[in-house]
């Protein structure tokens, strides 16, 4: 039998503090993004930022602003380089991760669930209590936490589970996420 070469799913490692209030959900995205082009040694990452806007979904001036925000919060660290013909390009480090990290799929961020569904996901992933049995995560909040969390109306809140759940993502049994799907299976 040959060595053969397994394929394993890339995975995005970043700070569980993701979920600050100090974020926003747009900022929670392209953070996730940037660290999807991250070099697991060094932290470096070098997305332009029209392939930022292409990923998430979002304009130029909203990932500027997140991008803006993040350094503010000191979630990664923006330093400007110039090419040999003189065009801007920003270098993003990302701070080295704690002991207290989340990881996510590539595939999720790349799949096509709505921008603000995966936003959702990335900014309540690190609440999510995954000591649950082997595929499935507990969420274990209140609507009106959400609410606080996100800045949003109960509304809007329970709209978005419920887009979550008919794209069966999670299950509403006392609010349980299957890892599983949000990790890897995220191609609906």
């Amino acid at each position: 039998m040959k060595n053969e070469k397994v394929e394993t799913e890339p995975f995005i490692k970043y700070n569980s503090k993701i979920s600050s209030r100090l974020m926003s959900e747009a900022d929670g995205l392209v953070f996730s993004i940037i660290a999807m082009h991250a070099n697991n040694e060094t932290g470096i990452a070098y997305p332009s930022i029209q392939r930022i806007c292409n990923l998430s979904g979002y304009d130029k001036t909203t990932v500027l602003k997140s991008i803006e925000s993040l350094s503010k919060f000191e979630f990664l660290t923006v330093k400007q380089s110039k090419s040999p013909k003189g065009y801007a390009k920003n270098i993003y480090i990302l701070p080295e991760l704690s002991e207290d990290f989340i990881m996510i799929s590539h595939r999720f961020i790349l799949s096509p669930i709505e921008k603000d569904l995966k936003a959702f996901l990335i900014k309540v992933h690190p609440l999510l209590d995954t000591r649950i049995d082997g595929l499935r995560a507990k969420l274990c909040i209140f609507i009106y936490e959400l609410c606080d969390l996100f800045g949003y109306k109960e509304r809007t809140i329970k709209d978005r589970i419920n887009r979550l759940i008919k794209l069966g993502i999670i299950e509403f049994d006392g609010m349980y996420v299957s890892r599983n799907r949000f990790n890897n299976k995220a191609t609906m």
